[in-house]
């Protein structure tokens, strides 16, 4: 059982006493502290009493503004129900929600701070904002890289596990079906249950799907294990760049974090490319799963030590409009991908396609109407804003079709070692990586 409510650290500076609570969670922009063990716990009977205090927390001080004394049995607390029940078993029947300031803002600047009571995540840093960072781009290096280092080890997959040359596109497919799919649906999971714990699950997940595609025995067992494995990044990758937002204040702080994050993004498909001919010529195309999964334990281990929390918001999970845009994605994709081995003739891709459509059509209506939508439309209205994410899908799109084709060309038709293959993307990867900087 943790100790509640005991000073676990004391300083001062500049002649002012500064104290931090164990129990303290991040409430909007504030803070709530269960109530203390006795009477005898003087910061919080002080600033209960005098309505005013100081506190610090992961390294900053504020003051406190406002402290409200709220019971458990008039109001929902802000902790986890496991907590609860500990703090009831001792006694504690309230918590003080406070807002807080930082030590240096005047009383004018007070006055302009909106009081927010929703529970949402504390933007002030973490304990160390360069190790924040790592374990976010850690993560969308991962998702990112492993849309394209499996590309160069295709030839080696085939041959060991026997795939028809029609199906062996479905080992990138099944990856992009899964991810693009439910990618809208994994970022308002983070909204609704907390950014931090969907990024674990996220994680693990990805880390199970790797493990479990390293050790396939057959094609179906292969593309499976991918489809996980695109699930796990459907909620980490959405997760990560909330978390970046949501740890990083906005400015040069946040600036520079974006471009760390950007820099990965656009340059984890030319190092998978580079790690995928490695691995593939020097150990076994296994190994470009496998190498996944130290790096999925590794931040699973270290987001509860390194990321805020991120409480999840009030609201509800749009289910018809993530079964309706998951299925027409996914259906699209398909549809796409069948046309290689059936042309636009055929009534089977014909009648996919129309579904597919349908469904996407059915919802954008249903995001138009919601109340509570998993896509906002109106973050179309902006027309700049709109071209740019065409100009995304298009790019992405070229880029993944060109991987694959040029992959299976370089191996089979002029006889490229893997290694050769990798380093044959090269300058592809450094025009990518040059690109995103301008």
């Amino acid at each position: 059982m943790p100790v509640v409510g005991i000073l676990r650290h004391r300083g001062r500076r500049s002649g002012r006493e500064y104290a931090t609570p164990i129990g303290m969670r991040p409430l909007g922009d504030g803070f709530v502290i269960p109530r203390t063990f006795s009477d005898n716990a003087a910061w919080y009977q002080n600033v209960k009493a005098a309505g005013e205090g100081r506190i610090t927390y992961l390294g900053r001080h504020y003051r406190v503004v406002e402290p409200e004394v709220v019971d458990y049995a008039t109001a929902k607390p802000a902790f986890p129900r496991y907590e609860l029940a500990q703090f009831r078993l001792i006694g504690i029947n309230e918590y003080m929600r406070m807002r807080v300031l930082p030590d240096d803002v005047n009383q004018t600047q007070e006055q302009n701070v909106v009081d927010t009571k929703s529970a949402i995540q504390l933007k002030s840093p973490p304990r160390n904002l360069n190790l924040a960072l790592v374990v976010i781009a850690l993560a969308q290096l991962m998702v990112v890289l492993d849309v394209a280092i499996v590309n160069v080890a295709l030839p080696s997959i085939q041959r060991e596990l026997h795939f028809a040359a029609t199906d062996l596109e479905w080992v990138v497919n099944a990856y992009a079906i899964a991810f693009g799919g439910l990618l809208l649906f994994g970022g308002r999971t983070g909204d609704l249950f907390g950014r931090r714990r969907m990024f674990i699950i996220g994680a693990l997940m990805f880390t199970a799907g790797s493990m479990a595609g390293g050790l396939a025995t057959s094609s179906t067992f292969l593309i499976a294990a991918r489809a996980a494995q695109g699930v796990g990044a459907a909620i980490l990758a959405p997760t990560a760049l909330s978390l970046l937002a949501a740890t990083f204040r906005q400015g040069a702080q946040r600036n520079r974090a974006l471009g760390v994050y950007s820099a990965v993004s656009a340059g984890g498909g030319g190092i998978g490319l580079l790690m995928g001919g490695v691995i593939t010529n020097y150990l076994s195309w296994r190994w470009i799963m496998f190498v996944n999964v130290p790096i999925g334990l590794l931040l699973a281990f270290a987001a509860p030590r390194v990321l805020i929390r991120g409480e999840g918001k009030p609201g509800r999970l749009d289910l018809p409009g993530a079964l309706t845009v998951t299925a027409g994605v996914s259906l699209l994709v398909y549809g796409l991908a069948r046309v290689a081995t059936h042309d636009w003739s055929d009534n089977v891709t014909r009648a996919v396609l129309a579904i597919a459509v349908t469904l996407l059509v059915t919802f954008v209506a249903l995001e138009s109407r919601g109340r509570h939508p998993l896509m906002p439309l109106r973050i179309f209205a902006n027309r700049n804003r709109s071209g740019a994410y065409g100009l995304s899908l298009a790019i992405g799109a070229a880029l993944s079709g060109m991987l694959f084709l040029l992959t299976l060309f370089l191996q089979t038709v002029l006889g490229f070692s893997p290694l050769q293959a990798g380093f044959a993307f090269l300058p592809t990867a450094l025009g990518v990586v040059v690109g995103a900087g301008l």
